[in-house]
């Protein structure tokens, strides 16, 4: 059957589009992987290659493609352009088979093998579709080859999934915290990219040669020496319009090295992320399927826009990477583009799914061994861990919670030690989950309900017997009165009369001088004493001090009731001796309390000032913190 030419163009055309597909289904899919593999290699043979040749690979891969791309334009004068297809697409297949063992010298030399090669595809595409297309037909031809060839990336992103599904990771790789290749789990699927190479050979050798009306047939073809090919070139590099583009040009090299071997490696290197086997799969199938919806939404938007069809481009592109970048830096960890590593991203933690971790915690109720369960759920050993660990955490707050609501009144230390949980997660529950606050339990008396009766009974009584015509002193009769302890007696009561402010200087003259120094001078003797005071205001002057210090240099002021013996022991017990319903006037409330500081006797005394040093040494215990809860 003869084709007219439109029809010839359009078989061309598809053609190399599928050819096109099948060599990029090998060369962008294996830039995701290829630092992961070569990083597995060098984990378990360190002197077969760098664990960063994935991304030497790389630049010796570009650089060679750049300095290629200066002289392959030239062979279109001397080998047809269907050949240099066939011949570039060699070159990949050349490449896809040092990964059948894996050494460093084959390695790089096949990098720069398929940079020369690349750049051979590129000469020999442009190159076909011009000699298969007239001026009229070559944008519709070139969106055709595009659409088919460049929607590698949405159908290498199925390739890979079919791959991982197909042939699933080893038990070796399944206990790796980060995602790792086995030397066979390698081999077939470089395997697999070698035959999609030798399938696109076979349809680059069938192309059409046969042109009609095209644009390469009407064009005078000239054949320069390569001494003028050099001077054209130089002369465009200074131009300076290709000065301006050579920014956009280094910018688009960082990209792309960036979109297609940087951050898929990222998703390797995470522990977390590497935890599903599919997510490079995953990321080559969305990065596909943005290339094709740019074509459907992207491409009716610029027709639209007559005047501004650059900027509308160039602005879609600003948006698109800059939010695409933000979100890439903060899903994955600091470390992750040049070394496996369990770090957390700085915002967004990946999750499993809800429906795997149900699989995993039946496998365990099951009591399948971990490998069992890495190996048919295709997860990682981390996986397991991690979702195992949040499981029994689950269970042991549910457990918590359902027993705090049960016994509320049980205190936590308790609780928690019979749940066997930490303390944390325990205040955790009652606090945030449910909303309690603890509280400290004090011992009251328990009255009965004929108690209560009663109670209520004689508190009606004695309020029917307040007259209000009664007055009564607002105020019951209070006295500040000074005084100090020994082990072996104590000083006299001196009181101070109500009209009179306790000034330092008064404090000094009529309490310290008058009392205690010669109180002290007559009990003690020549014999070391410490002198103990609060930090009331007259104490705390500076003159006051001083003098303390001159009459009894191991003066030491008290920093708290706790470390007091007059404020947790002495107080007390002076406070309940006195009937104070029975003192109406100052002169009964003096007599009364000179009576019950005189019944305090040395025994009394004596144990009270002996638990002074235990509880120094329950406040050194606590370092200077709250200790009473240590004196029990």
């Amino acid at each position: 059957m003869k084709l007219n030419p439109r029809r010839h163009e359009l078989l061309s055309v598809y053609l190399l589009g599928f050819g096109t597909l099948f060599l990029y289904l090998g060369y962008f899919t294996q830039c995701f992987i290829s630092e992961s593999v070569i990083h597995s290699v060098h984990i378990k043979d360190p002197s077969r290659i760098s664990g960063f040749a994935g991304y030497y690979g790389q630049a010796y891969h570009y650089t060679a493609f750049a300095i290629s791309s200066l002289f392959t334009a030239g062979l279109q004068h001397y080998l047809a352009s269907k050949w240099i297809l066939v011949l570039s697409t060699v070159l990949f297949a050349v490449y896809h088979l040092g990964f059948f063992y894996i050494n460093s010298y084959y390695f790089y030399f096949s990098q720069v093998l398929m940079g020369f090669a690349y750049s051979l595809y590129n000469n020999g595409e442009g190159a076909y579709i011009a000699e298969h297309s007239s001026r009229k037909t070559v944008e519709s031809n070139t969106g055709i080859e595009t659409a088919v060839g460049h929607s590698s990336m949405f159908v290498g992103g199925i390739v890979l999934f079919l791959v991982f599904y197909f042939i699933p990771q080893d038990v070796s790789e399944s206990s790796s915290h980060y995602r790792s290749f086995s030397e066979e789990h390698i081999q077939a699927i470089y395997g697999l990219f070698f035959i999609f190479s030798l399938v696109a050979i076979a349809i680059f050798a069938l192309l059409p040669v046969k042109q009609y009306d095209s644009i390469a047939s009407n064009s005078p073809r000239i054949i320069p020496c390569f001494k003028d090919q050099m001077k054209n070139l130089g002369k465009t590099f200074i131009h300076p319009n290709m000065i301006l583009l050579s920014v956009t040009f280094f910018y688009m090299g960082f990209l792309v090295s960036f979109f297609v071997g940087i951050y898929p490696t990222t998703l390797s290197f995470t522990s977390s992320l590497s935890q599903d086997v599919y997510i490079v799969a995953l990321y080559s199938l969305f990065v596909g399927l943005a290339e094709l919806s740019g074509g459907v939404i992207i491409r009716p938007m610029i027709k639209q826009c007559k005047n501004y069809k650059l900027h509308l481009i160039m602005l879609v592109h600003v948006i698109v990477v800059t939010l695409a970048v933000a979100i890439f830096q903060l899903s994955v960890p600091e470390r992750s583009t040049i070394e496996p590593n369990d770090g957390g991203a700085l915002m967004f933690q990946p999750k499993i799914s809800k429906a795997l971790r149900t699989t995993i915690a039946h496998s365990h109720q099951l009591r399948e061994r971990n490998i069992v369960i890495a190996k048919k759920l295709c997860v990682t050993g981390m996986t397991l861990h991690s979702t195992t660990q949040l499981r029994e955490h689950f269970s042991r707050s549910k457990n918590a919670k359902k027993r705090t609501l049960r016994d509320s009144k049980r205190p936590m230390r308790k609780l928690t030690s019979k749940l066997n949980i930490s303390p944390t997660l325990m205040r955790r529950v009652v606090k945030r989950e449910l909303g309690f606050h603890p509280y400290e339990i004090r011992r009251m008396h328990m009255f009965t309900e004929k108690m209560k009766v009663n109670r209520y009974d004689k508190a009606r009584k004695l309020l029917s017997k307040c007259l209000p015509s009664t007055v009564r002193s607002p105020f019951s009769p209070s006295v500040m009165a000074r005084a100090g302890i020994t082990a072996a007696g104590k000083t006299p009561l001196v009181f101070v009369e109500g009209n009179v402010k306790m000034k330092a200087k008064y404090y000094q003259r009529e309490i310290l001088l008058k009392v205690v120094v010669l109180w002290t001078s007559k009990h003690f003797g020549p014999q070391n004493w410490t002198f103990q005071q609060d930090w009331a205001t007259a104490h705390g002057t500076q003159t006051t001090p001083e003098l303390c210090q001159q009459q009894s240099p191991d003066s030491w002021p008290s920093n708290s009731s706790g470390l007091n013996p007059m404020d947790f022991a002495i107080f007390s017990i002076s406070a309940n001796k006195p009937s104070r319903a029975s003192c109406s006037n100052f002169d009964s409330l003096t007599v009364a309390s000179v009576k019950s500081w005189d019944e305090i006797s040395e025994d009394e005394l004596r144990p009270i000032v002996g638990t002074f040093e235990r509880r120094l040494r329950a406040c050194v215990t606590a370092e200077g913190k709250y200790f009473d809860h240590l004196m029990n």
